[in-house]
């Protein structure tokens, strides 16, 4: 293992997210972002961090690691469909409706972010564009 190397420590922190040691892979990821705060790997950690604090039911604390990565790299989809997942969580629905409008903005062929727009577009009550978004998700292979 090469400890000074970032990549090491985002690996290591999926590892442990895997595994469902979600306290673990926070050290992991702390570490990744300690030696590395601003470049590629950093805005990997960061998503990550925020996904392992989801698990563990800190959706507030997600949102501020989301915001992180999003500074790091504002074109991570997968950030803008987690940061829209935790939003959902904590009820706001507006909100994680914005998020998972800018990841299939980012990249349209994400078909989980569709699936997550639809169900926020429903819970909105907008059931038409819910429904639009769903078939989506489901011309993309998502059952």
């Amino acid at each position: 293992m090469e400890p000074a190397n970032p990549i090491t420590w985002v690996v290591k922190g999926y590892a442990l997210h895997s595994m469902g040691r979600f306290e673990d892979a926070l050290e992991a990821y702390d570490r990744a972002i300690e030696i590395e705060p601003l470049g590629k790997r950093a805005g990997s950690a960061w998503n990550n961090k925020g996904a392992a604090l989801d698990n563990l039911g800190r959706h507030e604390e997600s949102i501020e690691c989301y915001d992180e990565s999003i500074m790091v790299d504002p074109f991570d989809f997968y950030t803008w469909n987690n940061k829209g997942v935790a939003l959902s969580a904590l009820k706001r629905p507006k909100k994680a409706f914005k998020c998972f409008q800018k990841a299939v903005e980012i990249w349209p062929e994400y078909a989980t972010s569709w699936r997550n727009l639809g169900l926020a577009l429903k819970t909105l009550h907008r059931d038409d564009e819910a429904e639009e978004a769903f078939e989506r998700a489901k011309d993309l292979g998502l059952e």
